[in-house]
């Protein structure tokens, strides 16, 4: 039986899939499973962004490659430690797994995934793209790096968004440019948790 929850669901997809319809000529398809759209509006305020404050945007992102490296060594620890109880319990217990949406809304867990509610993923997902790739412009931007363009993506129904930055013009920077950089999606989202 098909409760309200389910029925929201149902309306959401059927919602983008007619946004899409309706702005078919900007969408395209690529790598076979994404809807990309890209976009010049709103880019200018990634730039001014980022220009306005750029010592400012500069600490901010030293101190995300920082806590970035900090958090990879600590999450590969982690992994390992998950791995090693794994290996040692009696019973089936959580470990690493891909989090799923659930079409009901409780969740669960299983065998290398567990489920959330439908809505409190995709208003996850769709807050932490936003989010992660505007501090990646706003970096680029601080930078004096060159911002292509940026727009979303669907992968399925899962929202994706993305700064297309110019990454040949980023690599030929110092070091640190280009770590402050892509660090700092990271980062924001860290600091959005």
């Amino acid at each position: 039986m098909i409760d309200v929850y389910q029925i929201s669901v149902i309306i959401f997809v059927v919602v983008i899939g007619a946004l899409i319809y309706k702005d078919r000529k900007n969408i395209r398809r690529e790598m076979g499973i994404f809807l990309i759209r890209r976009t010049q509006r709103g880019k200018n305020i990634l730039i001014k962004t980022g220009e306005r404050f750029p010592r400012f945007w500069k600490v901010i992102g030293t101190i995300g490659v920082i806590i970035g490296f900090h958090m990879s060594v600590t999450t590969l620890y982690l992994l390992g430690v998950t791995f090693l109880i794994s290996l040692t319990a009696e019973r089936a217990v959580p470990g690493t797994g891909v989090v799923v949406p659930s079409l009901s809304s409780s969740g669960g867990w299983g065998p290398g995934y567990f489920s959330i509610p439908f809505w409190y993923y995709i208003i996850s997902i769709a807050l932490l793209a936003f989010v992660h790739e505007f501090f990646h412009g706003i970096m680029a931007a601080s930078e004096k790096g060159r911002i292509k363009s940026w727009g979303w993506a669907l992968l399925l129904f899962i929202p994706i968004a993305f700064v297309e930055l110019d990454e040949k013009q980023l690599l030929k920077k110092k070091i640190m440019t280009p770590l402050r950089v892509f660090s700092d999606g990271s980062f924001a989202n860290l600091l959005l948790a």
